[in-house]
């Protein structure tokens, strides 16, 4: 196989594979953009939103408000660091790992 149609198919089977995600989330009342920020927060239990900005290369204020969001629709849990008053730990809800 050429590498040219290998590109194309790979290509192709990564849009199948959005376009899966984008169905999921949208069953679920979610946007797009959130499944990576509760992806991660799965993965890393207990991180910070600075944490989880630096990972998605985006302002900590965009995950501010997604997590604010995550939050209000129950998928999420933010605490507050006992060591440090001004940072919240994030943690998946058990809706949130559904």
């Amino acid at each position: 196989m050429e590498l040219h149609e290998l590109m194309r198919k790979l290509h192709k089977l990564e849009l199948v594979q959005q376009l899966a995600h984008r169905r999921g989330a949208q069953e679920h009342g979610l946007y797009f953009g959130q499944m990576p920020v509760l992806d991660f927060i799965a993965a890393n239990p207990g991180c910070t939103q600075v944490q989880v900005a630096d990972h998605l290369r985006v302002s900590p204020a965009s995950i501010a408000l997604s997590t604010k969001r995550l939050q209000k629709a129950g998928y999420l849990i933010k605490e507050v660091d006992a060591e440090n008053l001004r940072c919240k730990r994030l943690y998946i809800s058990e809706e949130g790992q559904r």
